[in-house]
């Protein structure tokens, strides 16, 4: 009887033993799971900042000192977006935010994320609809 005991006791020990092995496996999976998924959670919000487009329109608002312009987007006219400059902002066909005025046609390459949009290039288009003369192409004679 006592060595049935004595192997009932081992056996249940072996038995716990086990299941707790198991446990600490499986539950290290799931860390690893829970790891691997706050890893792609954070990839997706990079690449969705990381994402930008381009915005083009005419300015409806600028406000220098909160460095903020407001765009009717040429694609959808009902669509006004906002858009925010920084130190890091490049500015073609204008020196800054401040020459910028409203009804000015401009194109913004834009870092954005979820509705925000932080200009990274802003491209003024010459005024009064002017195009930039085409370069004049003459024929070189070479001997």
């Amino acid at each position: 009887m006592a060595m049935i005991k004595n192997s009932l006791y081992i056996a249940l020990t072996v038995a716990v033993s086990f299941a707790f092995l198991i446990f600490a496996v499986v539950n290290q999976d799931i860390y690893a799971e829970t790891d691997a998924d706050e890893e792609m959670k954070s990839d997706e919000e990079m690449a969705a900042v990381e994402m930008g487009g381009k915005v083009s329109g005419r300015v409806i608002r600028v406000d220098p000192a909160s460095d903020i312009l407001l765009i009717r987007d040429a694609r959808d006219t009902g669509r006004v977006i906002t858009v925010m400059t920084n130190d890091d902002t490049t500015y073609f066909g204008t020196d800054s935010l401040k020459t910028i005025n409203p009804g000015d046609r401009i194109s913004v390459d834009c870092i954005s994320s979820g509705d925000e949009y932080v200009a990274d290039n802003i491209v003024m288009e010459k005024r009064g609809g002017e195009k930039e003369p085409m370069p004049v192409l003459e024929k070189v004679l070479s001997d």
